[in-house]
């Protein structure tokens, strides 16, 4: 009888371990991505290599203010290349205005200088300004991100724009676009790239004009670590992460009311079998009663 007792007690223990094993591992399986908070400080370093320009150019992200209500991240990047006797120089300086709520791009000021020089003589300047807003905001992202998820975008960018000669400046222009984007979050996959190898999920979109766009974002970089830009005759730009630094929030690990419920009611069976083995044996134990 003793040894049927020990086997149900062993046998609802090894129940009870399999199932806070099972729950355990559910509770750590990582299959989307949570808005991220960003620091002053925090930055992303990538390596730009730009097919259209024929140059390597690098690109920096860094947050240098943040807000009630968004996140200012400064933009720098600058690259060169001589081919054939010419020699162009690229710079980008600006801010990106993202909205805390949901990373959506509010607006981004952006000026942009090529400077070229054809066999050693005198270089000629083209100054691209351009500052943008977007209403409603551009949500590229729609947290929280998860395989198969899809979402439409529809905003109008007004852009005022000026292009300098040298010294020549026209006037500044403004001109409205209107912004249709699917994005679909396509699968999770591993990516390498030169700051390491990171779990991302495939986000893409396709424009108007026949070209795509594939961003691979990464929960533990807090921004994507790879960008591959597509036009109608193939790959245009590609973009990887090579620095950065962010410290991601992880949040405590969700409540799991069916692991509770297991561990409840195993729990109750153990202490019922028990009582019950300890009360038997007591009777088996006690002293026969003698009759006079």
């Amino acid at each position: 009888m003793m040894k049927k007792m020990n086997c149900k007690i062993l046998a609802l223990y090894l129940i009870f371990l399999m199932v806070l094993q099972a729950s355990s591992i559910s509770c750590l399986e990582v299959n989307e991505a949570e808005k991220p908070s960003y620091s002053i400080g925090d930055h992303w370093e990538y390596s730009v290599d730009d097919k259209k320009l024929m140059m390597e150019r690098s690109l920096t992200k860094s947050v240098v203010n943040v807000t009630s209500d968004y996140y200012i991240i400064k933009v720098e990047g600058e690259g060169e290349s001589s081919e054939y006797g010419i020699t162009v120089k690229f710079t980008v300086d600006g801010e990106l205005y993202l909205q805390k709520s949901d990373l959506s791009i509010v607006k981004e000021n952006l000026k942009e200088t090529e400077e070229t020089t054809f066999g050693g003589g005198t270089p000629f300047v083209i100054t691209e300004i351009s500052n943008a807003t977007y209403s409603p905001p551009l949500d590229e992202f729609d947290f929280p991100i998860s395989e198969g998820n899809v979402w439409t975008e529809n905003t109008t960018k007004t852009v005022t724009h000026q292009t300098i000669f040298d010294d020549v400046a026209p006037p500044p222009e403004t001109t409205d676009i209107n912004i249709s984007r699917t994005y679909t979050c396509i699968k999770m996959e591993n990516v390498t790239v030169p700051a390491g190898t990171f779990e991302t999920f495939l986000i893409n979109y396709t424009d108007s004009d026949g070209g795509y766009t594939e961003y691979y974002y990464s929960q533990e970089v807090g921004y994507y670590v790879k960008i591959l830009s597509y036009d109608e005759y193939g790959l245009e730009t590609e973009e990887v992460l090579t620095k950065y630094t962010y410290t991601p929030y992880t949040p405590p690990a969700p409540v799991d009311w069916k692991l509770y419920l297991a561990i409840g009611i195993v729990a109750i069976a153990i202490a019922s079998i028990s009582a019950i083995f300890i009360i038997r044996r007591k009777k088996t134990l006690a002293p026969a009663k003698t009759i006079s």
